[in-house]
């Protein structure tokens, strides 16, 4: 069929006119010339542009956007040297130099970029030792901008007589910056011991390495023995605060003095804060102790200060509603003393702080003072501030004494608070109504506070008669938790907690804590 059909249309073009012939020839190669050039074509696909990044050294290249697209696009790079390594530049196909850390760049063809990293300078640190003794850091290469601390420790029999920074002398421990190469040279003497002779003696001993010994206005290193063969008058006098590391000193806590004569036995404390030297009649044989205690370097004889953030750290959560303000107020240690300013005002009638004192091994007596910047007295008649003398044991039971008074603002507070051995037990109940007995080994003292309140909160206990009535509440809700505390460490430090609310709200109204002395 097909076939047939072509064979008479070659009969019909056959036959066909010539001009007709043409005529339809050139409308069949116009039908093909614009089939050509109208019909679609494929199209070609773009090329990829792709920004291929390098890395010199040791570090990372954090970028905002994609590395490749099939258009011209834009990217942010910030290189992110590792510890100890400097970022330097960048550099942009292999030629251009671009030194910011952070890029922007406009990528239209393919590129390379390489963040070039340098490692930090390193410097020496050399140590010569004089003698016989030890040094926490010896011959060391650390990298620049580095802080480091050095101590050195005499060995037995020997002191430290000095020590030299780059050839200047230096007070140990030392802090310093490694910002160049530094020499260290300490000289460390033995200690000649002299036979002391004579009818009367007095020993001079400390426990820290590092005292010294003003006797008779003459400075001596500890130890060091007096001899005389006649009744003579002694004074000896010790240094108030110590190195001790980067974080705390040592604080003269108080003398101790041992001794006899012909007539009787000798066994005194005498405390730094009341007496800053020791006057002695040395008609015996006597040893005088100075002891230190450690605290932190700008707040004397405080081991810690326990904010109510490091009390309770989850308070916010506790109570959401609050938010910040929960706080209370700001807290920072000055030199010498703690402020707290910025009292926050969700509570339209009094401002409140909350602070815990730790104390040093051997201390259980401290002498607190307590002050605010208000010109005149303004009265209260709200109890519920609270002094509780305790020890760190961990987890405190909500029935822990203390005592309750009444704060005045515009008054200077000035009291001490000790826990005395105590052996004995009481009885009370928990909140269900069932019985608990308590042993008790030492009782809570507090004297010099003005307006107490008397015994409340649980069932009195026997307490040694101490001028001053002792009251025991709950600590709930003292310690910022509603719930026994458990984030005190149980090292069994002595320590004080201070729970007190003033009248005054105002802006400007501050209350400062110091420890003017603490005692054995």
């Amino acid at each position: 069929m097909c076939a047939e059909k072509i064979y008479d249309i070659y009969l019909e073009f056959s036959v066909m006119e010539l001009w007709k012939k043409l005529l339809l020839v050139a409308v069949i190669v116009a039908a093909v010339i614009a089939a050509y050039l109208f019909w679609p074509r494929p199209q070609s696909k773009p090329e990829l542009i792709v920004l291929t990044l390098h890395i010199e050294g040791k570090g990372s290249i954090d970028y905002n956007g994609k590395l490749r697209d099939y258009k011209p696009f834009n990217i942010t790079l910030t290189a992110k040297p590792e510890e100890y390594w400097l970022f330097r530049y960048w550099i942009l196909n292999g030629t251009e130099v671009i030194e910011d850390e952070e890029l922007y760049l406009e990528v239209r063809a393919n590129s390379t970029l390489k963040a070039v990293f340098e490692e930090l300078p390193k410097y020496k640190l050399t140590v010569f030792l004089r003698g016989n003794g030890t040094c926490t850091l010896g011959n060391s290469t650390w990298y620049t901008r580095t802080k480091i601390e050095i101590n050195c420790t005499p060995a037995q029999g020997w002191i430290l007589a000095n020590a030299t920074l780059d050839g200047k002398s230096v007070e140990l421990p030392v802090e310093l910056i490694m910002d160049k190469a530094h020499s260290l040279e300490v000289f460390f003497e033995k200690i000649v011991k002299k036979e002391v002779r004579g009818k009367y003696t007095l020993r001079i001993v400390s426990n820290a390495d590092n005292a010294i010994a003003i006797v008779n206005h003459t400075s001596y290193p500890l130890p060091y023995t007096i001899a005389v063969n006649e009744t003579t008058l002694i004074t000896v006098e010790g240094l108030w605060k110590l190195p001790y590391n980067g974080t705390h000193a040592w604080w003269l806590g108080w003398y101790n003095l041992t001794g006899a004569t012909e007539n009787e036995t000798i066994s005194e404390i005498f405390p730094y804060y009341k007496f800053n030297k020791t006057i002695l009649v040395l008609n015996g044989n006597y040893t005088i102790e100075l002891h230190y205690v450690r605290g932190l370097k700008n707040l004397p004889y405080v081991l810690k200060a326990w904010t109510l953030r490091e009390l309770s750290p989850d308070l916010t959560k506790i109570f959401p509603k609050f938010g910040e303000k929960i706080w209370d107020c700001d807290v920072s240690i000055e030199e010498g003393y703690i402020r707290f300013y910025n009292f926050h005002k969700y509570s339209g009638w009094r401002s409140r702080f909350y602070i815990l004192l730790e104390f040093d091994d051997g201390v259980n007596n401290a002498t607190i003072m307590v002050w605010d910047n208000w010109p005149f007295v303004v009265k209260s008649d709200v109890y519920g501030d609270v002094v509780i003398p305790m020890r760190l044991e961990g987890q405190l039971f909500l029935e822990l004494c203390g005592y309750d008074f009444m704060a005045y603002s515009g008054e200077k507070y000035v009291f001490s608070a000790w826990l005395e051995p105590y052996s004995g037990v009481y009885v009370t109940t928990d909140e269900h109504g069932r019985e608990i007995v308590r042993n008790l080994t030492y009782v809570p003292v507090v004297v010099g506070l003005p307006r107490i309140l008397e015994c409340s909160g649980i069932p009195d206990i026997p307490y040694p008669e101490h001028g001053e009535i002792c009251s025991c509440p709950s600590l709930k809700g003292r310690l910022g938790t509603p719930w026994n505390v458990t984030i005190l460490p149980n090292t069994g430090h002595y320590a004080v907690y201070l729970a007190i609310s003033f009248p005054v709200v105002d802006p400007s109204y501050e209350v400062y804590v110091r420890v003017l002395g603490v005692e054995p």
